[in-house]
């Protein structure tokens, strides 16, 4: 065979290589870019009380392999609802406004993990919780940043998540424990 003729059929196997790659790229790929939150629900429990959580719709948020960037300013509010003993114990809401940026390690394809680099969080965002039942107050105001660094856990910011990715589907679950109460997280987000 010529000099010519290998290195065409070298240039062809190369490109064939390369088209055989491709999927193999976009599945890698999947988690990573931008995307919008369309679902969002928590329960904490322990100790014959539970909290359910609910909204956050509209969070922009930005992976990369790196890092994770949320954008709160146009979601709605996190709606929480408390029971003890299943009787109804109070009703509120956080507010959660501007923008957080944490490291973190992304690991998987279609499926697969993300862990944050709590100490590594920056940015203006700050969340306002105010109960509305049985009477109105404004509980309190934070910096998500701060809260992450001094290891405070965030509902829609945990640290540890698995996640799954179906190419404009991308969901994260997380599950733990933090003072004596199970917490439980589902996120889901459509590319944005």
């Amino acid at each position: 065979m010529s000099v010519a003729s290998k290195v065409i059929l070298a240039g062809t196997l190369a490109s064939a290589s390369v088209v055989a790659a491709s999927p193999a790229e976009a599945a890698k790929s999947c988690v990573l870019g931008k995307w919008k939150s369309t679902s969002y629900t928590m329960l904490i429990q322990g100790a014959g009380a539970e909290t359910h959580g609910s909204g956050l719709k509209g969070v922009r948020l930005t992976v990369s392999r790196t890092s994770l960037a949320y954008d709160f300013n146009k979601s709605t509010k996190e709606e929480l609802i408390g029971y003890n003993l299943g009787d109804p114990s109070f009703r509120s809401q956080v507010k959660y406004a501007k923008k957080l940026s944490v490291k973190a390690t992304v690991r998987g394809a279609k499926k697969g993990s993300v862990v944050l680099k709590p100490r590594t969080a920056t940015g203006d965002a700050t969340g306002a919780n105010t109960r509305t039942w049985p009477e109105h107050e404004n509980l309190s105001k934070w910096k998500l940043a701060k809260s992450l660094r001094t290891g405070t856990p965030e509902s829609f910011v945990p640290v540890k998540s698995s996640f799954s990715c179906s190419g404009k589907t991308l969901k994260f679950f997380s599950s733990y424990k933090h003072r004596g109460y199970t917490v439980s997280i589902g996120r889901v987000f459509t590319r944005a």
